[in-house]
């Protein structure tokens, strides 16, 4: 793909973006790029592209423990580790890397932030780099297969594939009609889709895919316990039962969250039945908040209305933004925005309030309200989460802060920077929803702060959530949220019988 194909196209991230990522990678790491790089990073539909002598973005730090090289990795990933700026894995990275590489099926399942894409697409790009050339077809037919719950971690999972396999011969795809559609080529091909966009409906529909999976020996489940349950069950297991009757086929499923249960429709025994030799590697803190996230409860006085309470959390939460706009003392990347997520239950509300965040901050131009949903066109999607990483592009100047009004559609993998502070302005309706929702903050040993506001029906679960939110101070008790998962039906109801109280216990008013 020719090198000067930067901003060709309606969508491409501009120009002073790129320079605005430079500057703080350059700022943060004491490093420096070349200038050509600026004329060779192309962003275009869920694609990252990168010629053979750039230099990789990098965001990541990491614990000093072991090194890369005692993985056995090829050097070309080692190198560009390093270029990430990741010069010693973590404890997740350092145990399940070396578990992955051995070739059994692996069910990794560790605290988001952990660095778990960075496990499985080490795995994968290593085991397709040691491949013969006599492994390799002159079809277009993809050696390495991850499947993700959302078109938003495509794009992520992509970056960071590029990121690692950075100056080899993987090339990305990204569709079924992509690979059905592409010149053949001897390149080591690697697709990441969601099981919606590959399980097609009819019978010949998955003759062609299994067709086209045919040279697949590498696949990557991220989110297993979104992907394994609901509405992706069906799509999910039915490609994973295609599949894993191929032989030599090796697959590793992550997540942040796995409801322990053992009951016969459990997560947990579909994977034991499924999948009998498989590895399961637990992280020590798996299920729990880490210790840098401040969690923060607010109770929603009882005799507001609903609109009242509207109005309520609404100016709550503008107080909480002047201070987290004024104070800088956590702001990763200078040269970018801030960023403050709010979660709420459904989209009507996300356009209620970013409609009257907007009113509200009208007269602060340097102030951006965003509305992010299913209904927001899926490229429009992509062109926000593009900005928030690489620079704010469609104002004169860009933002001091921008304020992301949002649904579930962001509680899982999304990885933004500057984005040390998360709102829940609805409380979500089970601890699982709330473990990936404070998630996107304090990620890979950051700091930062949730803050929930709680209504009279959220009381219960409000309480247990904040009991053992209260336990990361007291480190001879187990802090972990894993106790109270419920996989079908949402905590608040789970926990009725359980619990006598019906107040708000020690909350803040």
């Amino acid at each position: 793909m020719p090198s000067q194909m930067f901003l060709q196209e309606r969508h491409m991230i501009h120009l002073r973006g790129t320079f605005t990522l430079l500057r703080c990678v350059s700022s943060a790491f004491k490093v420096s790029f070349p200038t050509s790089y600026l004329r060779r990073i192309t962003f275009s539909t869920s694609k990252l592209l990168l010629s053979e002598d750039d230099t990789i973005p990098c965001s990541y730090t990491s614990q000093e423990v072991d090194g890369w090289e005692s993985l056995g990795l090829e050097p070309s990933l080692r190198k560009n580790i390093k270029m990430m700026k990741i010069s010693t894995p973590n404890s997740v990275q350092r145990k399940g890397v070396p578990l992955c590489m051995g070739g059994t099926h692996v069910v990794l399942t560790a605290e988001t932030g952990s660095g778990k894409t960075l496990v499985y697409a080490t795995w994968m790009v290593q085991k397709i780099l040691e491949m013969p050339p006599s492994a390799l077809s002159s079809q277009c037919h993809p050696l390495g297969l991850i499947i993700v719950p959302s078109k938003e971690l495509i794009w992520q999972v992509a970056l960071e594939i590029k990121r690692l396999s950075y100056g080899t011969s993987i090339a990305l795809l990204f569709d079924r009609s992509e690979v059905l559609g592409a010149n053949p080529d001897s390149k080591r091909y690697i697709l990441i889709s969601t099981p919606v966009a590959l399980a097609q409906n009819t019978q010949s529909e998955m003759m062609e895919l299994m067709g086209m999976l045919e040279r697949t020996c590498l696949v990557a489940i991220d989110e297993m316990d979104l992907l394994l349950s609901g509405s992706f069950a069906n799509k999910t297991q039915l490609i994973l039962a295609r599949l894993s009757s191929k032989p030599n086929c090796q697959f590793v499923f992550c997540g942040a969250s796995l409801d322990p249960s053992t009951s016969k429709k459990a997560i947990r025994t579909y994977l034991n039945r499924k999948f009998p030799s498989a590895k399961f590697l637990d992280s020590e803190s798996v299920h729990c908040t880490v210790p840098t996230l401040d969690e923060k409860f607010v109770s929603v006085p009882e005799s507001l209305s609903e609109e009242e309470a509207v109005t309520w959390k609404l100016n709550e939460i503008y107080q909480h933004l002047e201070l987290y706009s004024a104070s800088e003392s956590r702001k990763a990347c200078p040269d970018l925005p801030r960023v403050a997520l709010v979660f709420l239950n459904d989209i009507s509300s996300v356009v209620k309030y970013n409609n009257l965040a907007k009113e509200h901050f009208s007269h602060e131009p340097e102030i951006k309200c965003i509305e992010f949903h299913k209904k927001i066109p899926r490229q429009a999607r992509e062109d926000i989460l593009k900005s928030l990483k690489l620079g704010w592009v469609d104002c004169a100047d860009s933002p001091r802060l921008i304020i992301l009004f949002t649904t579930d559609l962001l509680a899982r993998g999304i990885d933004i920077p500057n984005l040390d502070l998360v709102l829940q302005a609805s409380f979500p309706q089970n601890v699982t929803v709330y473990l990936h929702r404070v998630g996107r903050t304090a990620r890979a040993g950051r700091s930062g702060q949730s803050i929930s506001y709680v209504m009279p029906q959220d009381y219960r679960l409000a309480n247990e959530v904040k009991a053992i939110a209260a336990q990361k101070d007291t480190p001879s008790e187990p802090a972990s949220l894993g106790t109270l998962f419920s996989r079908r039906r949402s905590l608040n109801r789970k926990l009725k019988a359980k619990m006598g109280h019906h107040h708000l216990d020690n909350f803040p008013q």
